[in-house]
């Protein structure tokens, strides 16, 4: 029988403490002096058993990547400790570290879709020379840890607490879900320029402390505070809330003064939340569903880059509108198609530049659907472009991500349309 998927809020809450507890450690002066060894043990125990305890495929990929880059580390400060005390085998040390390289290399690969954008030239520049150790340290310090809430197995219950009574095992924590006029919000969100959006927070969290009088939530982001503008969220203490858990939702707005240069990078926004005492005194607590938004602003028909040639730049222009303004659910999609169309773009300039296949009638699909393949792999990286077959068989289209490319050969000019 299929096991059930729940949501487990202990998880969720362990998750958000361990992340917190790596990142400082990553950030210690101390590292890299061969003392830590037996703290990213320690941290890698915990990893493991977070991840045993999540249901697989729910985020568990971006903690076996920051498990396998932690065993690195704690081997390198072993063999740092082991040259500067002459205690233990280094030669025994440092074949086991050729071969957690070599695990971890496999994984940086294998989650490079998963990765931010900024961190690409880090993880391709690793995968050339996986030695470099402050190199993994910084990758690793700025790698995403989602909040893992998915269980196959429901959370053991307090039988000691009676009904009514708040388990004191439980952590606090709340699950956020963000609505922008009443739509959920997609990642990314495509916002225009100059129009107030109604931004309603759904608010459902466990455990209310006694003293607390509201829940504040805020959004917080290196953007420039002039070029935005965003509500201040609170939900007062609720008259009757059962157990310590709450329901509400708080409401507001966010505009934007001017748009993006490129809606190809994000705005991220990182939600906190706080409870507040009479006294003002804030605690803060963990946040899980939209912890983070990724906002694109974009204005009017210049919405998007130049992709390289004028006439290419026009035409993708003109069939992204229509997509856009014919199939408005798109959006949430838009992230994988603008990289695409991008190298796509450049990759047709060259070939026009380069005369590429000027004056040939004799070029294959097959031929060609290679070349595209390749260059595509150079510009977008070899994990996320793969062969796409074809379900009547045939020369195969090219995927990326989500999205696939039909590749076609004329052998005459003619109209494109």
């Amino acid at each position: 029988m299929k096991q059930r998927m729940i949501v487990d809020l202990q998880l969720a809450h362990d998750c958000a403490s361990l992340a917190k507890e790596i990142r400082d450690t990553l950030q210690r002066s101390d590292l890299g002096q061969g003392d830590l060894a037996s703290v990213f043990r320690g941290i890698i125990e915990r990893v493991n058993a977070t991840i045993a305890r999540a249901q697989p495929g729910t985020g568990t990929n971006q903690w076996g990547l920051m498990a396998a880059g932690l065993h690195v580390l704690a081997n390198h400060e072993t063999c740092l400790r082991i040259a500067q005390t002459s205690e233990g085998s280094l030669l025994e040390e440092r074949g086991r570290g050729d071969i957690l390289l070599e695990k971890f290399r496999q994984e940086l690969s294998s989650n490079q879709a998963a990765m931010p954008k900024r961190l690409n030239p880090t993880c391709h520049a690793l995968v050339e020379d996986i030695r470099d150790y402050p190199k993994i340290r910084a990758l690793l310090a700025s790698t995403p840890l989602p909040t893992l809430y998915w269980s196959q197995e429901r959370p053991t219950p307090n039988r000691g607490a009676r009904r009514g009574e708040v388990n004191p095992n439980v952590k606090r924590m709340v699950r956020v879900i963000a609505f922008l006029d009443r739509q959920p919000v997609a990642s990314p969100q495509f916002l225009h320029q100059g129009i107030l959006y109604k931004l309603t927070l759904r608010l459902r969290g466990l455990g209310w402390p006694d003293e607390a009088v509201r829940l504040c939530v805020e959004l917080n982001t290196t953007c420039p505070p002039d070029v935005y503008s965003v509500s201040t969220f609170a939900l007062d203490k609720p008259p009757n809330i059962a157990n310590g858990d709450y329901d509400d939702e708080v409401t507001g707005e966010i505009v934007f003064n001017v748009r993006q240069s490129s809606p190809l990078d994000d705005l991220i926004f990182t939600v906190h939340a706080a409870f507040e005492s009479e006294e003002g005194k804030l605690e803060e607590i963990p946040v899980i569903g939209h912890n983070e938004l990724r906002i694109k602003v974009v204005d009017g028909p210049n919405w998007l880059p130049s992709w390289g040639a004028g006439p290419v730049d026009q035409h993708i222009v003109m069939l992204l509108e229509e997509l856009v303004r014919e199939c408005p659910n798109i959006q949430g999609e838009l992230g994988d198609l603008f990289p695409l169309l991008e190298a796509l773009g450049r990759i047709c300039t060259a070939y026009a530049q380069e005369a590429v296949y000027k004056d040939r009638s004799d070029v294959g699909e097959d031929e060609f659907q290679q070349t595209v393949l390749r260059d595509l792999r150079f510009t977008l990286g070899t994990s996320d472009v793969q062969e796409h077959p074809k379900q009547a068989g045939g020369i195969p289209d090219v995927r990326f991500r989500g999205v696939i490319v039909e590749l076609k050969v004329e052998d005459a000019n003619g109209d494109r349309e």
